[in-house]
């Protein structure tokens, strides 16, 4: 993959000897920045949106990689997986009642998410 078109853009529009002006250029940065600000931000907002309410039954169980692992806390609160393929630091499991989501955090459980709302964000 060759950078030249790129180059050769940023040179023509951005480094010409016309526009080196220090607000045009940062003007651009901003701008730049913005873009990239907005597109990092929108996946972590809807997974913010996701967090698991008292009315959830399926929830998305998420560990950190220097705790326990998924299968501990999921084992320590004596529930049960019910997908039968487990991410790295997560893991479904179904609450019987508002009071497991405590237990599982108790546990060592970082974040709990709404599995059908991740569900049907992934479909």
């Amino acid at each position: 993959m060759s950078y030249k078109p790129l180059r050769d853009f940023l040179f023509e529009n951005l480094l010409s000897e016309d526009r080196r002006e220090k607000g045009f250029i940062m003007q651009r940065l901003a701008l730049v920045f913005c873009v990239v600000l907005c597109a990092a931000t929108g996946p972590l907002l809807a997974l913010g949106s996701s967090l698991a309410r008292d009315s959830d039954r399926l929830v998305l169980v998420v560990s950190t990689p220097f705790g326990p692992t998924v299968g501990q806390i999921i084992e320590r609160s004596a529930l049960v997986e019910v997908y039968p393929v487990r991410a790295p630091f997560g893991a479904f499991v179904i609450l019987s009642d508002p009071a497991d989501a405590a237990i599982l955090r108790a546990a060592g459980a970082v974040i709990l998410l709404s599995g059908e709302r991740i569900i049907a964000l992934c479909s």
